[in-house]
């Protein structure tokens, strides 16, 4: 797949050490391709058991690697050792210190670089880069190091504004947070790890993406995909749960794209994948995954990481099936599932019931039709303390569902934390409690500071192993669009809309949205609504 590649130059050198001369040039020099040219040189050299090193910012998060242009070059070639990071501890650390990996994308290794050479290395999610002489008497002098930020080659069209700049952040983090996992023609679930295709880490994806670019190829691609991949007789992506992902991922396609033929085409799918959880559920509503011969893999309960392996799992995963069941219903309207459709609901029906303290799981119970006093006070306790970054979509909008009012000062605590540490994407997980006395992603680690990226995390992503840019975090955008803005898409692919905004304290909000059939304008000011429709869409007062 073609994509675009952004130019990022550095912006701070972090650290230098050694015998260095000229760094500062790291951050002027432009050229972009080796010459003959001797000014605005960085020189470093090793001797006498001195190695040299320099570690650079530039400035936000990158997918891809960098271009390093010398000009002369001892011996005409000399090893160097690149270590790429998320957070300068990453950039700092060896591989097996504090969870620090080439897993999935090698992020620490060494090169070759030559005299007079314009070469390019890595592929992975960065912002910090060390970059070390490894030879003894080594001597190079550098004419520059610029990022290469691979992008879709979609133009982004959707832009939403407001009188909080906070918030404006917060939403324009989460846009570049989704295009920065568009690559290669798909959804990748984080840039430096996994970069694999997940069925149910693409649903923010998806629907950022179709209110930021509208409508492109990574969406059936990415679906395709996760169906065409699974072999018989297992599960997608070998969760369970990630077959009712895909059925949902589907039908959210659908009803902003109006793209009927790729619903009729996938209807028989969707019909047996419902089919193969209902029959993997007795009366009781006890669920056994392998009860039909497929094999289990990586989860038999999943619904996200700060539930996972609990009690909560179990009841995430029944919940996430009837929400499946019930988006299904109203989307295909085909009598074909009509039978399983009611058989899933009559079985998982206790689990609306069930006693829980994650606020994932009550917002669940809600979007599936039993909102009450109690679950509203569980989701509104303590602020944003116990969201998680896959679930917020789901977590606030059971709170609109539940009549609060506070959404938008969660969305400020829960993602504005992240920015007020350096972040400049969103992280595969967040919990607010890891703002005490941690120091800035973007800051070499102070030892009376807990390090926010080496010190957190636990399951799979464990220290310097957690992502830093995990698609799934994107869903503020669309929740905002959905609830803020008050988008509501009446009829699939846009034919009938309604926008009903809830502004809150906001006094302006703006947003433009991509729609099939152009972009539609949004404006709330001061208690007014004006609403701007291409051709081809009704608009519902």
């Amino acid at each position: 797949m073609n994509r675009n590649i952004e130019f990022v130059y550095p912006v701070r050198i972090i650290k230098a050490d050694g015998i260095i001369s000229g760094g500062e040039n790291f951050l002027i020099n432009r050229d972009e391709i080796a010459s003959f040219g001797n000014d605005n040189l960085i020189r470093m050299k090793n001797e006498s058991g001195i190695r040299s090193y320099v570690i650079l910012d530039f400035g936000k998060e990158i997918c891809g690697g960098v271009r390093i242009v010398t000009a002369i070059v001892k011996g005409l070639t000399t090893k160097i050792r690149l270590v790429f990071g998320e957070s300068v501890s990453e950039a700092m650390s060896s591989i097996g210190e504090k969870g620090a990996t080439n897993h999935h994308s090698p992020r620490d290794f060494n090169a070759m670089i030559s005299n007079l050479s314009t070469l390019e290395f890595g592929r992975t999610g960065f912002r910090f880069v060390k970059i070390e002489l490894e030879e003894e008497n080594a001597e190079v002098a550098f004419k520059s190091v610029i990022g290469l930020c691979s992008l879709p080659e979609e133009k982004l069209v959707g832009k939403i504004e407001t009188d909080d700049e906070l918030l404006n952040k917060i939403l324009e983090t989460a846009v570049y947070t989704c295009t920065l996992n568009m690559q290669d023609g798909y959804f990748l679930d984080g840039i430096k790890r996994d970069r694999l295709v997940w069925s149910g880490d693409m649903y923010a994806e998806i629907k950022t993406a179709l209110y930021s670019f509208g409508v492109t190829s990574h969406m059936r691609r990415s679906l395709d995909f996760v169906k065409a991949t699974t072999p018989d007789g297992f599960w997608m992506n070998n969760i369970p749960s990630y077959d009712a992902w895909w059925v949902i991922n589907v039908c959210e396609y659908y009803n902003c794209s109006g793209d009927s033929a790729y619903l009729t085409k996938n209807l028989n799918n969707m019909n047996a994948a419902m089919k193969e959880l209902d029959a993997c559920i007795d009366e009781g509503g006890t669920m056994d995954f392998g009860k039909t011969g497929r094999k289990l893999g990586l989860h038999e309960f999943f619904l996200d990481w700060p539930t996972d392996g609990t009690k909560d799992a179990v009841t995430g995963t029944a919940l996430l099936i009837l929400y499946a069941a019930r988006i299904f219903r109203e989307t295909a309207k085909d009598s074909a599932c009509g039978a399983t459709i009611c058989s899933i609901e009559r079985k998982l029906s206790r689990y609306l019931c069930e006693e829980t303290a994650k606020k994932q799981i009550a917002a669940f119970q809600v979007l599936c039709g039993k909102p009450s006093d109690g679950l509203k006070r569980l989701l509104e306790k303590d602020g944003a303390s116990g969201f998680s970054t896959f679930m917020s979509y789901f977590i606030l909008k059971a709170l609109i569902v539940s009549g609060s009012d506070r959404t938008v000062d969660y969305i400020k605590e829960y993602y504005g934390g992240m920015l007020s540490r350096g972040a400049t994407a969103f992280w595969e997980d967040f919990d607010i409690s890891w703002l005490d006395g941690s120091g800035r992603i973007d800051e070499i680690p102070a030892p009376d500071k807990k390090d926010l990226h080496a010190d957190y995390g636990q399951f799979c992503y464990k220290g310097l192993r957690h992502s830093l840019c995990h698609g799934w975090s994107s869903g503020v955008l669309p929740f905002f669009i959905e609830e803020i803005v008050g988008l509501k898409i009446l009829e699939p692919g846009f034919k009938k809309v309604a926008v009903r905004p809830d502004p809150g304290s906001l006094k302006y909000i703006a947003a433009k949205i991509p729609t099939p059939y152009g972009v539609m304008s949004i404006e709330v000011k001061n208690g007014r609504t004006d609403v701007v429709v291409p051709n081809g869409i009704t608009l519902v007062k």
